[in-house]
């Protein structure tokens, strides 16, 4: 509601809506709604249902790696078409029960505790941090020092939808807990949207730092599904393969870039500048 009818109005909202493509879900468990339940009506807890790597998957959706779907609740199987079908920048999937930004990862086969780092540990803090400290309540917390932690230094989660959608789909995403209350009163929703909103913008905005560019043939100038890749750090991005266009979110910097695509010789390295 606040970018429909801020759009056209307020600056900031229609420059978000014309320069980024915001898809949203506003419920993924309409079951546990009705039931006032974390489970669906099969009795899955639907972030618990992912595939889990290295077990489920070893790779990406780039090379070709299976998506693992069979037999997963139906919810998450529509996500995960979705999210696979979709060349996704940035995301975040929320929940209450606590009031933290969580990022990657939740698992990485230490116990709960220790700090289980991505290759992009740095910028998944960033991330987090311009949420957290648009959001006074949160970056206040007694309980997370600036209101974030690294999930696996929280506890540990195995099946979760931001370790998949990061190793798969190489989608950075971060899980939102909004509120110590697991069910709040709707009377309380005016609240919690004041202290969301700034975070919320900005965190949406947070998909433009980086790199991007279109990747394209040599012979003819036609969009490439091509795999961008960081010198020094382990994990890719992709472009989309029906316009060739990739959004590699970086810290500031400068960056030694490599770009292959299947059938194709890959581009020389480039140096860019965040």
């Amino acid at each position: 509601d606040h970018l429909l009818s801020g759009y056209g109005i307020d600056d900031r909202t229609t420059a978000l809506v014309n320069e980024t493509a915001l898809s949203f879900v506003p419920l993924m468990n309409p079951d546990g709604l009705e039931a006032g339940s974390r489970y669906n009506d099969q009795g899955y807890d639907l972030n618990r249902s992912f595939p889990q790597y290295p077990d489920d998957f070893d790779d990406h959706v780039y090379s070709g790696e299976p998506l693992d779907a069979t037999g997963r609740p139906p919810e998450v199987v529509c996500v995960m078409e979705w999210s696979a079908a979709n060349s996704f920048t940035l995301s975040a999937n929320l929940h209450a029960g606590a009031l933290v930004a969580n990022y990657p990862y939740d698992y990485d086969g230490t116990p709960s505790g220790l700090d289980a780092p991505t290759p992009d540990d740095a910028l998944f803090r960033d991330l987090s941090l311009r949420y957290a400290s648009n959001n006074p309540p949160m970056y206040a917390s007694s309980v997370f020092e600036d209101g974030i932690t690294n999930g696996a230094a929280w506890y540990i989660l195995e099946g979760g939808m931001q370790d998949w959608n990061y190793r798969y789909a190489s989608n950075n995403e971060i899980t939102l807990e909004l509120s110590d209350i697991k069910r709040p009163s709707r009377l309380v929703l005016p609240q919690l949207w004041a202290n969301n909103r700034e975070s919320m913008l900005t965190y949406m905005e947070a998909a433009h730092i980086g790199v991007r560019g279109v990747v394209r043939s040599a012979w003819g100038g036609a969009p490439l599904y091509a795999k961008v890749e960081i010198e020094g750090n382990a994990h890719p991005a992709f472009s989309d393969p029906d316009v060739g266009d990739y959004h590699r979110l970086l810290l500031p910097g400068a960056y030694e870039l490599a770009f292959s695509a299947e059938g194709c010789l890959p581009a020389s390295r480039t140096i860019v500048v965040v």
